[in-house]
C-alpha cells in the first residue's frame, strides 16, 4: 500500500524544513556582505532607480556600455523592493535570493505531484530536490536572483505542461480550460523575463511533450504564442534598439554543441551524488522505456545531448523523477508481491513499515548531505571578505575613474566573485571580469576566457614567464592580487620594478604600474 495523504505531508514537512535550513544557511550566517556575487545585479538595480524605472539603452558595467538586454524582472524586483522598502539593493540582494530559492521547493513539490503517481513517490523526489547542491547553490548567491526567478516559474510551467500532455493523451483528447491555458502562458512568459537559460529548459520541456504526444500541439502552441505577445514590450523593445546581435552574441557563449558521448558514456546526471543514486536513476530510465513513458526520457535526452550551459542545474529534476521510479522497480525485484511478477514494480503493495524505513533513510541521508555542504569550503559560495571590501573602497577613493585593472585570484572565472563584484563596487574597469562581455559581439566574451585562463592559476616558476608577457602587452594601470593566489617571490619576478606596491591589506595587494604614467593614474596621489 502506498503512504497516507498526512504520512506524506509529514515527510514533505520535513524536507521542506531541510531544505530552507541549506538555503538559509549561506546568507545568514556564513556571509555578511553580497553571497559570492551579484555584482551585475546590483548596478542594474541601481541603473534602473536612477533612470526612473525605464530601462536604460545600456549598462555602464566594466565601462563597457553593454546593451541592456539582460532579462529585466529580477532588475525590476530590486528597483520596486528597494525603493518600496527603503533598503539598500546590496541587502536585497543577500537575502532575497534565498526566500526564492525556499519557493522553488514548494514548486517542485507541486511538479512531483503531477507527474508521479504515488505519494511515496513524490516524497522522494521532494527529497531530492531539496538537498541536492546542484538544486540550490546556484539559486541562493546573490547574482542567482534571476536564475531563482526563472527556476520558480519554470517548474511552475512544467507543472501545467504535464497536465496538458495528460489531458492530451485521453481519447479523445480534452482541451485543456482556458484558465490552465492562461495561467500556462503567463508562468512561460514571467519565465522568458527572468532567465534565459531556464526558459531554454522549459521550451525543451514543452518540446518532448510535443514529440510524445502531437495531440497537445495545439494547446503548446497557443501558450507559446500568448506568452509572446505579453513579453512583446520588452523584446520589441530590444530588437528595435540593438538588433539580434546581443543575443545571438549571448548565445554563442555558452556550451551549446551536440554532446553525442552524453548518451554513449551515460553521462546524463551531471550531479554531485553517489554511485548509488545515478544506479537508480539509470534504472528509473530503463523503467520508464520499457513502460513506453518517454516524456521525461525525451526531455533529459535533449538537455545531455545539446549540452546547454545551464542543464547541470535543470536536470535535478529528471534525475529526481527516475530515482523515484527506479527505486520503485528495486524494491519490487527485493520484495515482489506474492503470487505476482517481480519485474512490473508494484510498489503500492509493499508493507508501510518498509516503505516508512526508507523515507526515514533518506531523510537521514538528506541531513547528513546537508550538514556536509555547510561545512564544505565550497569556491563557488565563499563572499567578499572584509580586507577584499576594503580594497574595493580604495580603489574607487583612491584612483581615476578611467584607470583599468586586471586581477588575479587563482580562481576560475565561473567562480571567482571577486572578479565579478570589482566593476560594480570599485567602478572600475577589470580586464580579467567576463561577466556582461556574452552580450557584446566581436567575440569578446571568449577573448576574456583565454586571458583569464592563462592567469587563473596560482604564480609559479614555471608560469612566471607567460604572465609576465601578458601584463606586458596588456593596456592597464593596476595590478590587484589575491594572496593566496601567488607567492610573494613569484610576484616579484614577474613584476620586476616595473610595478610598485601602492595598498596592502591581510589578503590583497595593489601593484600601480611605474613608468610611464598610465592616464588612469591619479595625479598627485601620495603613494
Amino acid at each position: 500500500m502506498d503512504i497516507s495523504q498526512q504520512q506524506k505531508n509529514l515527510f514533505l514537512f520535513a524536507f521542506l524544513a531541510i531544505g530552507i535550513l541549506l538555503r538559509g544557511y549561506f546568507p545568514f550566517w556564513t556571509s555578511s556582505f553580497l553571497v559570492h556575487d551579484g555584482g551585475l545585479h546590483l548596478q542594474l538595480g541601481q541603473e534602473l532607480i536612477a533612470n526612473d524605472l525605464r530601462l536604460p539603452r545600456a549598462t555602464d558595467y566594466n565601462r563597457l556600455s553593454i546593451p541592456f538586454v539582460y532579462p529585466p524582472l529580477s532588475t525590476y524586483l530590486l528597483a520596486i523592493t528597494s525603493q518600496a522598502s527603503g533598503w539598500e539593493i546590496s541587502s536585497i540582494l543577500r537575502f532575497l535570493p534565498a526566500f526564492i530559492a525556499c519557493l522553488t521547493i514548494i514548486a517542485a513539490f507541486r511538479l512531483f505531484e503531477e507527474i508521479l503517481r504515488l505519494n511515496w513517490q513524490r516524497v522522494v523526489a521532494g527529497a531530492l530536490f531539496c538537498f541536492l547542491p546542484e538544486a540550490f547553490c546556484q539559486l541562493v548567491k546573490s547574482g542567482g536572483i534571476s536564475r531563482g526567478l526563472g527556476a520558480l516559474f519554470c517548474l511552475l510551467a512544467m507543472r501545467e505542461v504535464v497536465r496538458v500532455f495528460r489531458c492530451s493523451t485521453i481519447a479523445p483528447p480534452i482541451i485543456l480550460p482556458q484558465r490552465s491555458l492562461v495561467i500556462l502562458s503567463l508562468l512561460l512568459a514571467a519565465t522568458a523575463l527572468s532567465h534565459p537559460e531556464w526558459t531554454l529548459a522549459l521550451l525543451l520541456f514543452m518540446l518532448s511533450a510535443l514529440i510524445c504526444n502531437p495531440c497537445c500541439r495545439a494547446s503548446l502552441a497557443a501558450a507559446v504564442l500568448f506568452s509572446g505577445v505579453l513579453t512583446a514590450p520588452w523584446w520589441a523593445l530590444m530588437l528595435w534598439q540593438h538588433g539580434l546581435v546581443p543575443f545571438w552574441a549571448a548565445a554563442s557563449s555558452g556550451t551549446h554543441s551536440i554532446n553525442l558521448s552524453a548518451l554513449g558514456t551515460l553521462q546524463l546526471f551531471p550531479l554531485s551524488v553517489n554511485s548509488g543514486f545515478h544506479f537508480l536513476g539509470m534504472t528509473g530510465i530503463l523503467v520508464c522505456v520499457a513502460r513506453r513513458e518517454y516524456f521525461m526520457v525525451v526531455f533529459l535526452l535533449l538537455g545531455g545531448v545539446l549540452q546547454t550551459r545551464g542543464f547541470r542545474w535543470v536536470v535535478v529534476v529528471p534525475f529526481a523523477y527516475f530515482v523515484a521510479i527506479g527505486l520503485e522497480q528495486v524494491f519490487a525485484l527485493l520484495f515482489p508481491p506474492p503470487g505476482k511478477s517481480n519485474l512490473q514494480g508494484y510498489a503500492s503493495e509493499w508493507q508501510p513499515r518498509t516503505m516508512r524505513i526508507v523515507i526515514a533513510l533518506l531523510l537521514a541521508y538528506a541531513l547528513a548531505e546537508g550538514v556536509s555542504l555547510a561545512r564544505q569550503d565550497r569556491p563557488e559560495l565563499q563572499s567578499a571578505s572584509a580586507p577584499m571590501v576594503e580594497a574595493f573602497q580604495w580603489v574607487r577613493e583612491n584612483t581615476a575613474q578611467s584607470s583599468k585593472f586586471i586581477l588575479l585570484t587563482g580562481l576560475p572565472w565561473w567562480v571567482d566573485y571577486s572578479n565579478e563584484l570589482f566593476p560594480a563596487m570599485a567602478g572600475r574597469q577589470s580586464l580579467t571580469t567576463c561577466q556582461g562581455r556574452e552580450w557584446l559581439d566581436g567575440g569578446r566574451f571568449h577573448e576574456c576566457l583565454m586571458l583569464v585562463a592563462e592567469l587563473q592559476n596560482p604564480f609559479d616558476g614555471s608560469r612566471s614567464e607567460i604572465v609576465s608577457q601578458i601584463l606586458s602587452r596588456a593596456d592597464i594601470d593596476f595590478l590587484l592580487g589575491m594572496k593566496k593566489a601567488f607567492s610573494s617571490k613569484a610576484i616579484a619576478a614577474i613584476l620586476g620594478d616595473r610595478y610598485e606596491v601602492v595598498f596592502e591589506n591581510q589578503e590583497v595587494l595593489i601593484f600601480k604600474h611605474r613608468s610611464p604614467l598610465g592616464p588612469g593614474v591619479t595625479q598627485g596621489l601620495d603613494f
